[in-house]
């Protein structure tokens, strides 16, 4: 099995089983969420990061299962203080300050907390 990179650092061995697990939690069926892993895992090698994988499989949750890969995205924004291009490449808002031209917002040490601060970003990107 590849050896993965994860976003702080930590090398594991890829699952596939994480990728239907996530999709299926998104609220993509779970036919098409295991289409998607074995996608994903053909194209996987030893090196490769959870970025990567993420936006491939936001990619094909996006053809595949739309509604799903825009609940993934909520989840990220409100819950993991991510916000997710339609690339699939992510911005991880860490605690302190995020610059967003004219207005410097304040994020709190769990990262976003609310729909409402999510919306103001948006608005202002």
């Amino acid at each position: 099995m590849p050896k993965i990179i994860k976003r702080d650092g930590r090398v594991e061995e890829y699952n596939e089983e994480k990728i239907v697990k996530a999709c299926v939690n998104a609220g993509a069926p779970e036919e098409i969420a295991r289409d998607i892993a074995r996608e994903v895992t053909r194209q996987v090698r030893d090196g490769m990061t959870t970025d990567e994988i993420r936006r491939i499989v936001l990619s094909k949750l996006s053809q595949h299962a739309p509604d799903a890969a825009e609940a993934w995205r909520f989840y990220d924004r409100v819950f993991k203080g991510r916000i997710t291009f339609e690339d699939g490449k992510v911005i991880v808002v860490e605690k302190g300050h995020l610059y967003l031209g004219r207005q410097v917002k304040d994020i709190g040490p769990k990262g976003l907390s609310h729909a409402k601060e999510v919306e103001g970003i948006l608005k202002e990107l």
